[in-house]
């Protein structure tokens, strides 16, 4: 895949990635099955540190027409009038503990990353430029907005924005939901998947960590459309 993160961690790799797939026809065409699973493992040396979590599917229909444009959804006019998957979520909850909180003696931090269900893998550079709006409520359902910006792929600190700061919500806890926002295309949607990943430093170095899927709510208004590259 012509696409990565441009933040690096030397420490860490994925690894234990376990793949269940279909027969297709050679060359390789989509099949609308649902023989797909697999899990990844961050692991840091140092500290050393493991955390696993499941890859994201999304739900075959059962129609395909083995062409290289995958339809998540059906949109009115445009490439995807049949939709080939199931829609991506049009909203995405994460429930975590505010940057800079102490939880029985160990500093939590949060990574997020997010992926566009839209995706061109036929030419290069990839995509385009997502914009995800995010409202962050705290225990007292008083909430802040922002924005983020994500390409290809986006690694977020949450440390690196206040807004996230337990200084500033005044909690410990609070929930973060984001919906990406509609371009101007018709027929290619905007919205984006996910997963987090929650360290828990204690104050002898030492650390364990969780990783998660976000929580999916409701539909995007509009369908995402994945295009293949064209095999010869």
């Amino acid at each position: 895949m012509p696409c990565r993160s441009d933040r690096k961690t030397n420490s860490a790799r994925l690894h234990n990635a376990r793949w269940r797939i279909g027969v297709t026809p050679s060359p390789p065409v989509p099949a609308g099955r649902n023989d797909l699973i697999g899990t990844a493992t961050i692991m840091h040396s140092d500290p050393p540190d493991a955390a696993s979590y499941a890859a994201i599917g999304i739900e075959s229909t059962g129609t395909n027409n083995g062409d290289n444009v995958l339809c998540l959804g059906a949109n009115e006019s445009g490439l995807c009038a049949v939709g080939e998957y199931a829609r991506c979520p049009g909203v995405l909850v994460l429930n975590h503990v505010f940057e800079g909180a102490t939880v029985d003696a160990a500093t939590v931090s949060t990574d997020l990353t997010l992926v566009p269900c839209s995706e061109r893998f036929d030419v290069f550079p990839i995509g385009a430029t997502n914009t995800v709006q995010v409202i962050v409520f705290n225990e007292f359902e008083e909430r802040l907005c922002t924005t983020l910006s994500l390409g290809c792929i986006g690694d977020i600190h949450l440390a690196d924005s206040p807004i996230f700061s337990v200084g500033l919500q005044g909690s410990l806890v609070g929930q973060t939901r984001m919906r990406a926002v509609l371009g101007n295309e018709l027929d290619t949607g905007h919205a984006v998947v996910g997963v987090s990943l929650a360290r828990y430093t204690l104050p002898d170095g030492s650390r364990h960590s969780s990783a998660h899927n976000l929580q999916r709510q409701s539909d995007p208004e509009q369908a995402d459309v994945v295009r293949l590259p064209v095999m010869p």
